[in-house]
């Protein structure tokens, strides 16, 4: 099984630094907005589920009623994040976005742990460190992020 969570994450990585790529030849050579980039994408995005779906459908347990006001704030953070993302790529180059998927580890391992109270293993501790301090590596080498 954790072959199979490295293979997973490295191809993650890989498909989230081509999205930054194409996002980025996106906003700079048409005249696109933000807005038209986070549409198009979820678009495209929301096909590729329905199609994907009937695989997965009974996969899934039923799903209580409850589940709705953590999915709208959880949706509505997504939301704001990639937009922002969008909006970064329209001044930074994609090699620079890219880094801050170390940092995302980070951050999810400490929110993990703070307000799920899961415990990480030293293992899963030394692989967050290791892929934020490679993110800090990466971000120093070449221009700066600008504000």
């Amino acid at each position: 099984m954790l072959i199979v969570g490295i293979i997973t994450g490295l191809g993650t990585a890989l498909a989230a630094s081509l999205s930054y790529l194409f996002s980025r030849r996106f906003l700079q050579r048409t005249s696109g907005s933000v807005l038209q980039l986070l549409v198009a994408s979820h678009l495209l995005m929301g096909v590729v589920s329905l199609l994907l779906l009937p695989f997965f459908w009974r996969i899934y347990p039923r799903l209580e009623w409850n589940f709705g006001w953590p999915l709208a704030v959880n949706v509505g953070a997504y939301l704001v994040g990639q937009a922002a993302l969008f909006r970064m790529l329209r001044y930074a180059e994609s090699s620079r976005a890219a880094p801050l998927l170390g940092l995302k580890i980070l951050v999810l391992a400490i929110l993990v742990a703070v307000f799920q109270g899961q415990r990480l293993g030293w293992m899963q501790w030394l692989a967050v460190f290791l892929s934020a301090g490679a993110a800090l590596l990466l971000n120093e080498a070449g221009a700066r992020l600008p504000w």
